[in-house]
């Protein structure tokens, strides 16, 4: 998953800790780093600010990091299912991999989960990709060490996956 943003040149060094402090955590989790560029820094006019400057400096970031696979799952996204009052949960996806298709009937129900298929109203679920079939599922948080059979908790890499593409939005 490659993200790209321009940000105003100020915010450049807050990204480059914030990815220093996730490539830690990736190297203490046994996964891919992320890559991080930086463009040179270039000023564009802008609408006058309060302080009556019209230029901005800014640089465009690319950051990129490698889709989570595990026991012959790919990760592609989280789904996170918030209460609202009407019409059931709110469902928001965030995409954890390249995809092209629509992941939205994944977000019609709360209470589906395609491993323990036990009706209950779930706060996080995942979707799921077979690296062999390319058959879509849709696990629920609690379900994912059972499905992916892995004996340490794949909680902490799902995390890792699920917070670097959200650096970005920060800024």
């Amino acid at each position: 998953l490659t993200l790209r943003k321009t940000v105003l040149a100020d915010y450049a060094e807050a990204v480059k800790a914030k990815v220093a402090r996730l490539n830690q955590r990736a190297k203490r989790l046994s996964v891919p780093f992320l890559v991080l560029g930086i463009s040179e820094p270039y000023v564009r006019e802008a609408k006058r600010d309060a302080d009556g400057s019209r230029r901005k400096v800014l640089v465009d970031i690319e950051l990129t990091g490698e889709t989570v696979c595990l026991a012959g799952w790919r990760f592609l996204a989280r789904v996170d299912f918030l209460p609202t009052e009407e019409n059931g949960p709110l469902a928001i996806v965030s995409k954890l991999a390249e995809v092209e298709r629509d992941l939205s009937e994944f977000t019609a129900s709360s209470n589906r989960c395609d491993h323990c298929r036990l009706p209950r109203r779930r706060n996080v679920a995942y979707v799921v990709e077979s690296t062999t079939s390319g058959v879509d599922k849709l696990v629920g948080s609690s379900c994912v060490l059972d499905f992916t059979g892995l004996t340490r908790d794949p909680e902490s890499i799902l995390g890792f996956a699920s917070e670097w593409p959200r650096l970005l939005d920060e800024m």
